[in-house]
């Protein structure tokens, strides 16, 4: 279930008049505490918290995990308030953030080592042979920074393909029927196409620690939230470890929830990298955080390609005290 905003605002005014009804003070009384809602796509990145979720090691009272078909609607949510964290890229968070969202960045969830790509139809096999073709992205998501950034490697402009905007939950479908001559996916996207006879052209393996997943949350469920938040961190990192030590388990109570089975699973999780606490300290930590140069670095690049406008305040956006708790 997903909780609306015009629910949320009409349970605090219940409780409004429950209170001064009672003879009350309403300064001292409260609104029902609604769970943390959390949003994020399919992405297997995501599967420790999901996982926590589903084995009980953090209470839904506290946090609720909201599945998205795609990052399209997940960016959606986090802007009209339907959500209050999300699952997303380095590259969405600073999208969000040139619009004037206010975000914190507390975890990074994992880094993409060939689990992002560009595939290309049965004889397309290079990237400069993408120049005038057809490539699907999700255009508000990852999907347009990796396109880009493949491009530059073969020295073409962004406009010499044409791009069909298309959400993740459609990517199969047209790549079959033959709308598009090649897609910007993932996994487990990518596994299926691969053995369906795509070609892998490009993959975020070759431009390592760029493609970066973040747990993104809004600048005053922070500030009241915290103690939500710190446990949704903490069950993370237990759920994380449960895991990697079996994803044979894993599997079988989230397959269904991210359309993979065990093997289709393992083979994920093989390209991408999990941090632990202590990698997530080093990355959002202190003056020379690892993350704080990829953010310069993708911002100017992101601007450079036309994804984005306006100027950004970057200081302040990776807070590390959740993860320092842990």
């Amino acid at each position: 279930m997903q909780y609306g905003v015009g629910m949320i605002r009409r349970r605090f005014l219940q409780s409004l008049l429950v209170c001064a009804g009672a003879g009350k003070v309403l300064t001292a009384c409260s609104p029902p505490t609604e769970p943390l809602r959390f949003g994020a796509n399919a992405w297997p990145g995501y599967a420790p918290l999901r996982l926590a979720e589903a084995s009980g090691l953090i209470s839904p009272e506290r946090l609720r995990v909201l599945d998205f078909p795609n990052s399209s609607m997940v960016l959606s949510a986090f802007r009209n308030g339907t959500i209050d964290a999300a699952g997303l890229t380095l590259d969405e968070a600073l999208a969000l953030a040139a619009s004037r969202q206010p975000l914190r960045i507390v975890l990074v969830f994992d880094v993409s080592d060939g689990a992002d790509v560009i595939v290309g139809r049965p004889g397309i096999s290079a990237l400069d042979q993408l120049e005038g073709r057809r490539v699907g992205v999700e255009t508000e998501a990852l999907g347009a920074y990796l396109i880009g950034r493949a491009l530059e490697r073969v020295s073409l402009p962004l406009h010499s393909v044409e791009i069909v905007s298309m959400p993740l939950d459609r990517h199969e479908s047209a790549f079959a029927s033959g709308q598009v001559d090649a897609l910007v996916t993932f996994e487990p996207v990518r596994s299926r196409l691969l053995e369906a006879g795509a070609s892998e052209l490009f993959s975020s393996r070759e431009i390592p620690g760029e493609i970066v997943d973040v747990l993104v949350v809004r600048e005053d469920v922070l500030r009241t939230r915290r103690a939500d938040l710190q446990a949704a961190v903490s069950a993370h990192f237990e759920a994380r470890l449960a895991l990697l030590a079996d994803p044979a388990a894993a599997a079988e109570r989230l397959g269904a929830r991210l359309s993979l089975d065990e093997v289709a699973l393992r083979a994920a999780l093989g390209l991408i990298q999990l941090p632990g606490p202590e990698e997530n300290r080093r990355l959002l930590g202190g003056a020379d955080a690892g993350l704080a140069q990829v953010l310069v670095t993708m911002s100017s690049r992101m601007k450079s390609l036309g994804l984005l406008e306006g100027e950004l305040v970057l200081k302040g956006m990776l807070v590390a005290d959740l993860v320092e708790a842990v």
